[in-house]
């Protein structure tokens, strides 16, 4: 197998609406905290398969961007668009791909696109024979469940039984004549610089921890963000936080990866091969009746940005918060039911899932316990993002992914499953 390694810098040259927050409009970037990389591998094997994977510092992006993104590299490389991945590092830190009305993000989508065709081809020069290990190291306190079990003032359930998986998976490449890559593969928000008084650019704990693996290793970084749905590197019960800054979180997680590398196993060579999917999925359209409701709820929220106002209206109306309505709003509009793709890839005994959406911790874990690979990462927010695909568990309580869902109870099983059958047939 030969692998090669492409980064690029794209950090925003100009003010941008800042992502992760729902008032992105007042939330413009004034500063750079760190740079924000698209970084691409290239695998390749003896046949001379080829698949890109990349990882872009960003929240996500829809296929509005990802897809003249994935012809621009098959333009510049030659390898199809559909073995073009591109993934998603989860900053809350990054430009606002979906704030179509700021011409500062065409500018930037247009030179984020441009820069990812740059890296593909720099990765694809940069090919060499390789050699990969692996090893996993399990983490202490440092990946919670974004919201835990308790009731509000009314005695409503709130929270729900969440998983947090506490597994970094690391694996090496060996490569003759370059430098080592480090993958990292870890399911917690990027989400430590987020906020509506911040406006730094920053790639948030992943860029502190890229800093400090390339640092203490001397070789290059690419990390891959996993089932994080409901996971995050802070409890919201107070004294349990594992971090209080960025930075000191991503050094944190750099210490593991760097002990992981001390117990190394080699992973097997073999093919790079690519499966996909196609399924239908129903939409949820059981609130639909909510919809006038809903629409008034958020426009009230994206007119004041007032949390309290907006959600005593939606709970008047019999909603949870203005993210409930949001959600209402958004099955609306939807059809009866979506297309759903899913991809995923071999690369030797390395495999990886890409998932067009937020995967809960849970179904993450199901799918690498099932895996007949003998590494799998997780690589959510890929090629395009169906939102939230909650967790049976969480259907039982209160949390906006449940809330802001598309699909009914039950989606996140299935095509946890569709993904497990995808790596089956890969392996075999």
């Amino acid at each position: 197998m030969r692998i090669g390694y492409g980064r690029i810098c794209i950090t925003p040259e100009e003010s941008v609406p800042i992502a992760g927050m729902g008032n992105t409009s007042k939330r413009m970037s004034t500063t750079v905290l760190d740079d924000l990389y698209a970084t691409c591998l290239a695998f390749t094997d003896d046949a001379d398969h080829t698949v890109l994977l990349f990882t872009l510092d960003q929240l996500h992006a829809n296929k509005e961007w990802t897809d003249p993104a994935r012809e621009a590299v098959a333009k510049a490389t030659g390898v199809p668009a559909s073995h073009v991945m591109i993934s998603h590092t989860h900053t809350h830190s990054g430009p606002d791909m979906y704030n179509e009305k700021e011409e500062s993000i065409a500018r930037y989508g247009a030179m984020m696109i441009a820069r990812c065709a740059q890296a593909a081809a720099e990765a694809m020069a940069d090919r060499a024979p390789a050699t990969m290990y692996t090893s996993t190291i399990e983490t202490q306190r440092m990946c919670f469940t974004r919201h835990y079990e308790g009731q509000d003032e009314n005695g409503k359930p709130t929270g729900h039984r969440g998983v947090a998986d506490p597994t970094l998976q690391v694996v090496k490449i060996a490569r003759d004549g370059k430098q080592d890559v480090y993958l990292v593969n870890w399911q917690a928000h990027a989400t430590f610089n987020n906020g509506y008084t911040r406006y730094d650019i920053s790639a948030d704990y992943v860029g502190a921890m890229r800093s400090q693996m390339e640092s203490l290793t001397g070789g290059k970084f690419a990390f891959f963000q996993g089932a994080s749905g409901n996971l995050a590197g802070r409890s919201r019960i107070p004294g349990e936080e594992a971090a209080h800054a960025y930075d000191e979180y991503g050094y944190a997680l750099a210490d593991y990866a760097i002990q992981a590398l001390k117990t190394l196993k080699p992973l097997a060579d073999g093919p790079v091969q690519l499966l996909s999917d196609d399924f239908v999925v129903p939409v949820d359209h059981s609130d639909d009746h909510l919809l006038e409701k809903a629409k008034e709820v958020v426009a009230l929220w994206y007119k004041t940005y007032d949390t309290k106002a907006s959600r005593e209206l939606a709970e008047k109306y019999g909603m949870t918060n203005y993210l409930h309505a949001g959600g209402i709003r958004t099955r609306a509009l939807l059809p009866e039911s979506v297309d759903f793709h899913i991809d995923g890839f071999r690369a030797g005994a390395l495999a990886f899932v890409c998932a067009p959406y937020e995967m809960f911790g849970i179904n993450g874990m199901h799918i690498k316990e099932n895996s007949p690979f003998d590494r799998t990462f997780i690589v959510t927010s890929c090629n395009c993002l169906h939102g939230y695909l909650a967790a049976d568990s969480a259907f039982d309580y209160q949390c906006y992914e449940r809330d802001y869902r598309r699909y009914p109870r039950g989606t996140a099983e299935r095509v946890a499953d569709a993904f497990v059958t995808l790596l089956q047939k890969l392996h075999s």
